[in-house]
């Protein structure tokens, strides 16, 4: 198994051919541009990267510039995890950017 540390919240976690991207926050600020990142993301392969993982939905670690800054083509490769919940609102948006598995 393999970490990496990306950025904030955001590490990827490699284990033999599978790769998973936590909470990816890469550029810009968050809650309402009062938080910035301290150092600049480390570069994320996203052709390697099979899972994104969006913990919680605080702008710091459900970033939408980040997810809406992908290309289509990975949008449509990845699956994107997040918590069961009583409110379909999250998934929901998350398809609405582009994202086919959610």
């Amino acid at each position: 198994m393999k970490l990496r540390f990306v950025s904030h919240a955001s590490f990827s976690v490699e284990n033999g051919e599978v790769t998973l991207l936590s909470d990816p926050w890469l550029f810009g600020k968050a809650f309402n541009r009062g938080w910035a990142l301290l150092s600049p993301a480390a570069t994320v392969p996203w052709e390697k990267i099979d899972y994104v993982w969006i913990s919680h939905q605080h702008p710091d670690h459900l970033h939408f510039p980040t997810l809406k800054g992908l290309p289509p083509q990975e949008k449509n490769r990845l699956t994107v995890l997040y918590q069961k919940h009583a409110s379909l609102r999250i998934p929901k948006v998350l398809r609405g950017l582009g994202y086919t598995n959610v």
